[in-house]
């Protein structure tokens, strides 16, 4: 099973001069989230490898390693596919279907996200982003 990744979260403080009136409000640190980073070549490379029919490579799995999106697993089989997403974990995933009958076997190719129940509002939120960045790296192959 695959380790849980924690984002790393940063408290950021407001320094707003403040008179009377705004010393009755509470003063508490915000968090924000780092931006997120992608490690483009081993995404691009784990794409590849599952579009390729030369290798066996059925999926690829893409994880988030502190606010780096990487390619965190490959491999073969849906089942082995599945057991890599876990309820604390925000992640990505590319996998190839056979689709058809005898007479007419095609190719299929999924793009997932997942999103465990665990995962906080935040990173749950960032999501969209985080996806958008993604898939623009994997658009330039598919273009």
């Amino acid at each position: 099973m695959a380790e849980v990744e924690v984002e790393q979260i940063v408290e950021v403080t407001d320094e707003v001069s403040k008179d009377k009136e705004e010393d009755e409000v509470e003063d508490q640190p915000r968090r924000m989230l780092f931006p997120t980073g992608l490690d483009k070549d081993s995404i691009r490379e784990a794409y590849e490898d599952v579009r390729s029919d030369q290798t066996d490579t059925d999926w690829a799995v893409f994880k988030f390693q502190n606010c780096t999106i990487t390619c965190t697993a490959r491999g073969q089989g849906f089942e082995e596919f599945r057991e890599q997403f876990g309820e604390n974990d925000r992640a990505f995933g590319y996998i190839r279907i056979q689709m058809g009958d005898e007479m007419s076997k095609r190719q299929k190719f999924i793009f997932l996200t997942w999103i465990g129940q665990y995962v906080g509002v935040l990173p749950r939120a960032k999501m969209s982003t985080d996806k958008a960045l993604i898939r623009e790296v994997l658009s330039v192959s598919i273009r």
